[in-house]
């Protein structure tokens, strides 16, 4: 999708579907420049189709005077005091699908907000990755026409002359990237797991290009870093594992970042086999690995004053005369011995490597995401990511972004007493707790060993990576979370 920002000044009607923002409760859309006249019939029509404002309320109008444009499309945000950067995200995806299943192929979008530059800067942002959002499709493998259709192709940001040209431009600018960058993730994650194994991902990783490079180091490397977590996992498939490292070297970087993304191609659980329609999204369980890709691209494409180190074990975990077998005793990349007991619990064993290391490096900070545990959409379903750490300033940071980025996360505690439930009578560690109980946290705690004293925090997605239903800029499939939630923060602390 092509995004352009201009003056409303210098409209010249090209684009005849004009969105609009509205707030309940109040007398007229947002910026609205048309005349009184054509507002009192374009109001009065949209209360005769049920329009009130509501949150994410859409209604298409035909004003009689084509004043302002032939087509308005009326958004609703809800409370006015609610109006802030998700309230215009939301909106500005519902409008877009609305617009793409009118069958338009671009819209102009009135801008709402003016003031202070960064309140400016944020909306910008906020209503171009909703519409860039919402005209994601992954269409790779349709060789007929469903009927439905195509998406938004291109976006005017309409602006009046006086409302900061600058700062709608960087927001709408970074909002653009941000969201390239998520739909990169999408991209990714729906794509089927045969045609994007360990090595497919690998090669995927090489060409990101820019100032990102990668290292892949194969499984007799591996086996010679020690790292007997990833390799022991990748032992069932006939696909080898490799461990991608990525690095980006920004200009006088200010601060050094590790990002680990979990990178099971495909997950079936091992000899721990999962059920059938369990595993009919396990190609999903390497949407850490694409969250580090897609973060890492952007920031290459901002030029961020940071150095970022990307480390991805990819595996595919399956069943077979090879595999690993309860019971089994790995040595990790740490030095420690894990009793594996369920081979289905394997997204840890790999990360365990990843982050020893990580660690290594001495970095300033340690990011890893994994859709690691079906206790994180038990405790906080598909809308929440669980994050858990042990430098309360990093998670704060973090949590902060999420909640900027319309990515929510909330904070689980790292309880020391629950450690007892990783002890192993035949080796350091177990891969498993003793007890069918908080596994969040106790898988939280496996990987803490890894990490020792780095400031580190571990991102549990395993609720919000995948949806199976429409969102106002999600389609059902891969969502892109948490691309632009760490995208922010890494932005924050570049200054």
């Amino acid at each position: 999708m092509q995004v352009k920002v201009l003056p409303s000044s210098r409209w010249k009607g090209t684009e005849q579907t004009l969105i609009v923002f509205m707030p309940e409760g109040v007398p007229a859309p947002m910026g609205w420049k048309g005349g009184e006249a054509s507002l009192k019939r374009l109001m009065l029509a949209a209360r005769h189709e049920g329009f009130t404002g509501k949150a994410q309320q859409v209604v298409l109008v035909h004003p009689e005077d084509e004043d302002p444009a032939r087509r308005v499309l009326l958004t609703g945000l809800g409370s006015p005091q609610a109006a802030g950067s998700e309230a215009y995200r939301r909106g500005s995806g519902m409008a877009s699908k609305a617009a793409a299943a009118a069958n338009l192929k671009g819209v102009s979008i009135l801008f709402p907000e003016r003031g202070e530059a960064a309140k400016v800067r944020n909306c910008a942002q906020a209503i171009v990755e909703g519409a860039v959002l919402a005209s994601y499709r992954f269409g790779n493998y349709k060789t007929v026409s469903d009927g439905t259709p195509g998406p938004l192709e291109h976006v005017v940001l309409l602006h009046p002359d006086d409302a900061g040209t600058k700062e709608i431009t960087a927001g709408a600018n970074l909002g653009d990237v941000a969201a390239h960058a998520a739909a990169m993730a999408r991209d990714l994650v729906n794509e089927p797991a045969s045609s994007l194994t360990p090595q497919k991902l690998a090669e995927r990783a090489s060409r990101l290009g820019g100032r990102v490079r990668a290292k892949v180091f194969d499984l007799k490397t591996l086996e010679r870093m020690g790292m007997g977590g990833v390799s022991g996992v990748g032992r069932g498939s006939v696909n080898p594992p490799v461990f991608i490292w990525l690095k980006y070297q920004g200009s006088k970087p200010k601060t050094r970042i590790a990002l680990v993304g979990k990178g099971v191609t495909f997950d079936a659980g091992g000899l721990s086999i999962k059920k059938a329609e369990a595993m009919e999204t396990m190609k999903c369980d390497m949407a850490g690995a694409a969250t580090v890709m897609a973060v890492m691209r952007a920031a290459e494409m901002l030029k961020l004053p940071l150095q970022i180190d990307g480390y991805i074990p990819a595996v595919e975990n399956l069943p077979s005369g090879s595999a690993i077998k309860p019971g089994d005793v790995l040595k990790l990349a740490s030095g420690k011995t894990v009793e594996v007991l369920n081979t289905d619990a394997e997204g840890r064993l790999i990360l365990a490597d990843a982050l020893a290391h990580a660690v290594k490096e001495k970095p300033d900070h340690v990011i890893d995401v994994a859709t690691l545990t079906g206790g994180a959409v038990t405790a906080l379903g598909t809308g929440v990511t669980a994050i858990l750490g042990t430098d309360q300033a990093l998670v704060s940071a973090l949590i902060a972004a999420g909640e900027a980025a319309g990515e929510p996360m909330w904070q689980l505690p790292l309880v020391k007493d629950y450690e007892e439930m990783l002890k192993s009578r035949v080796a350091d560690l177990r891969n498993t707790a003793s007890r069918r109980e908080a596994s969040t946290i106790v898988g939280g705690l496996f990987l803490k060993e890894a990490v020792g004293s780095a400031s580190w925090a571990h991102l549990d997605i395993a609720g919000t990576a995948w949806t199976d239903r429409e969102g106002a800029y999600t389609q059902p499939g891969a969502t892109g979370c948490p691309v632009r939630a760490l995208l922010g923060y890494l932005i924050k602390i570049a200054g």
